[in-house]
């Protein structure tokens, strides 16, 4: 039944112009990758994060669902229950919450047809919801660019470190530079990018050799 649930989601997103990852990959991928998954991790963060995380996604959705049937009259009844939720893969920001109660719906086949059918028109009334929700705090969020932490190791000249940072505030689609800390083993600065990570770190890396002392970055 929670299969249902989950490819009714993918059916909504993907007739939406969302791509999504099909279930039965993200199962597959739970069962390969549950030792890498406790080493790399520590269980810090969830399975479901650190897969998504793995296969470059934006979001990702947990639905949590209970149902009821009865039989009454020769008649099948069926009620779900559900919360969506949606998540920014990066930090596991919640960014949308919808819960929601079905009315009962009726099936002449059996009670697993009308639980179904109760869960496939409870996550299609609430998807456009959670994404909405999604997309509003996005929005607010990403007003000054993608927030992004970057590192860089072993920046102990104080001067090279000030000719680096005024440079990279100067570069398209930055936002905004500021450092959160510096010392002799490491200099962490948040950056604020128009951007994917990809294209910021071509940034960096083409900008650093006209740095004089960051050639080797």
């Amino acid at each position: 039944l929670l299969k249902t649930a989950v490819a009714q989601a993918n059916s909504y997103l993907a007739s939406n112009g969302y791509s999504a990852v099909d279930a039965d990959q993200i199962e597959k991928l739970k069962k390969d990758k549950a030792l890498v998954y406790e080493e790399q991790t520590g269980g810090q963060i969830s399975m479901i994060q650190w897969i998504a995380q793995s296969l470059n996604a934006d979001v990702y959705l947990e639905i949590d669902a209970s149902t009821t049937s009865e039989a009454k009259s020769g008649n099948f009844y069926g009620q779900a229950i559900i919360t969506v939720k949606m998540f920014e893969t990066s930090t596991g920001q919640l960014l949308g919450s919808q819960p929601y109660t079905s009315p009962k719906t009726m099936s002449r086949v059996d009670q697993t047809d009308a639980v179904s059918n109760a869960l496939q028109s409870s996550v299609y009334a609430v998807m456009p919801v959670v994404i909405e929700q999604s997309k509003t705090l996005l929005s607010k969020q990403y007003a000054s660019g993608i927030h992004y932490e970057l590192t860089i190791q072993k920046a102990s000249d104080a001067r090279v470190i000030s000719s680096f940072r005024s440079k990279l505030k100067r570069q398209a689609n930055i936002a905004e530079v500021s450092t959160r800390s510096q010392s002799a083993d490491a200099l962490v600065l948040d950056v604020y990018f128009y951007g994917k990570v990809d294209d910021l770190s071509d940034l960096i890396l083409g900008m650093a050799p006209t740095v004089t002392g960051m050639e080797n970055l």
